[in-house]
């Protein structure tokens, strides 16, 4: 199965991230936006796992829960990365702070205290909104995202959830596998 590691936000703080975003997504209509719903913050992509590692992992983390109380992060900015043939998501930034940090490390421990290999690619905190899959007018998506103007969108942290990645024709669709409470500091 198809499994990450990430933060889901709540309803409120989905919302404004929308409003935030909506001229954006008026001028740049063309770009495949990710439903509210399916916005997240990936802490770490296993991709294809078997029954068996899901099991260890989730025993891990139940054996083990994050010594972390709940804490609230923030969107600091828009942007987006590249790929070979330009730019190809559109994200909103996560500011990192300390207990973010700590989370991540606790996680990395879990995973390879479970039998899985070390992330090699640098971390970067984000939500992903949007997907592009034509290439399109890169100076000037940039520099919208770069002159976005947002207000403080923040949302609280208490748990993190191990998904289940489904993809269909329509999209992916997500359902929580587990979800590991913070309250345990």
């Amino acid at each position: 199965m198809r499994v990450f590691i990430g933060i889901k936000p709540e309803g409120e703080f989905l919302n404004r991230l929308e409003a935030a975003v909506a001229p954006l997504r008026r001028e740049f209509h063309s770009l495949k936006w990710v439903p509210s719903r399916n916005r997240h913050l990936t802490l770490r992509f296993l991709g294809e796992i078997t029954d068996k590692v899901l099991n260890a992992l989730c025993g891990r983390l139940d054996a083990f829960p994050p010594r972390l109380a709940p804490f609230s992060i923030q969107i600091d900015r828009l942007g987006a990365f590249s790929g070979r043939s330009g730019l190809r998501v559109v994200w909103a930034g996560i500011q990192i702070c300390p207990p973010l940090e700590k989370l991540r490390h606790w996680l990395e421990k879990q995973l390879s205290n479970a039998g899985l290999a070390a992330e090699d690619r640098p971390f970067h905190a984000h939500i992903t909104l949007a997907r592009i899959r034509n290439p399109l007018a890169a100076t000037t998506l940039q520099q919208k995202l770069h002159q976005a103007r947002l207000p403080e969108l923040t949302f609280r942290v208490a748990s993190v959830n191990v998904f289940q990645s489904h993809l269909s024709a329509h999209g992916p669709c997500y359902s929580i596998l587990k979800e590991v409470s913070l309250e345990h500091a």
